[in-house]
């Protein structure tokens, strides 16, 4: 499959992350970690808002009641519609160690991982009460996070390994069961998994970080598309209404000649993915 890409954003971002589309206001949330900043991207009138949350912010997510659940500096901030902090939930993290990706889960926790020395990191998640769970650790750099339709599996990734994970779910909701067989294993040293979306046919789209690529995979990890995008460090898609797709893209330790080479790095960038559909985006309960 080959998109004709555009720029959505031109964010010039470090790092962009985790795009979810917010159908009750027909706009795309999205971060950029390394800014602290969560962004609100509105299609209708080109507008991009920025709430600053903290120095570095992992990710955010729609909540039920209206506003935000984000992932920023040492803790989980709940953000009322116009972005003031309702709540924080502190959650320690080692030296060395920052948020990165995460998504809230079917069930209404906020699931989110972290990005450290080798195995230094977790998997965590906030229940719809606050309370804080581990249920990962020695994690490297956790990324993309997903659920089949059906909530049997959940596919997840740790992108200093080259693998789309696959877990059962436990008995309570949300808590994760055994690893069962890799969805896929990639070539190491050349397709670093980063960010996933689960659509609405049940096939992951991973964005291949380094890769200048995304791919899309169905559930038994046979390999349907694979998407060439306009630069090498694409982190996260995400389905907007129809079969409108979003990428966020960085420019982390690229040269001055990489990036001049690339000038779309760092944005958000969509195509038209027709026939392919999302799912609905979740949200937190808390």
């Amino acid at each position: 499959m080959t998109l004709e890409w555009s720029v959505a954003i031109a964010a010039a971002a470090e790092v962009a992350e985790r795009p979810v589309w917010d159908d009750a206001t027909a706009s795309l949330v999205w971060v950029d970690i390394l800014a602290g900043g969560v962004h609100r991207y509105r299609p209708s009138d080109g507008t991009d808002a920025v709430v600053q949350v903290g120095d570095v912010v992992g990710a955010a997510g729609l909540r039920a009641g209206g506003g935000l659940v984000a992932a920023a500096d040492h803790g989980v901030l709940l953000l009322d519609a116009s972005g003031a902090v309702d709540r924080a939930i502190p959650v320690p993290l080692p030296s060395g160690v920052r948020f990165n990706d995460g998504v809230v889960d079917p069930w209404g926790g906020f699931v989110v991982g972290t990005i450290g020395p080798a195995g230094s990191g977790s998997l965590y998640r906030v229940t719809p009460d606050g309370d804080v769970l581990t249920l990962l650790t020695g994690v490297t750099a956790s990324n993309g996070i997903g659920w089949s339709p059906d909530r049997s599996t959940m596919y997840y990734v740790d992108s200093a390994e080259p693998a789309i994970r696959t877990y059962d779910l436990g008995h309570e909701p949300g808590s994760l069961g055994r690893r069962r067989q890799d969805l896929v294993t990639l070539t190491a040293g050349q397709d670093i998994p980063d960010g996933l979306v689960v659509d609405a046919a049940g096939c992951v789209w991973v964005a291949l970080w380094e890769g200048w690529a995304v791919r899309r995979y169905a559930p038994d990890g046979q390999l349907l598309e694979h998407i060439p995008v306009p630069v090498s460090r694409p982190t996260c898609p995400e389905f907007g209404p129809g079969g409108t797709l979003y990428l966020t893209t960085g420019w982390e330790e690229m040269s001055d000649v990489e990036r001049s080479d690339q000038p779309w790095a760092g944005h958000v960038l969509v195509a038209d993915a027709s026939p392919a559909r999302g799912t609905r985006a979740h949200r937190f309960a808390g």
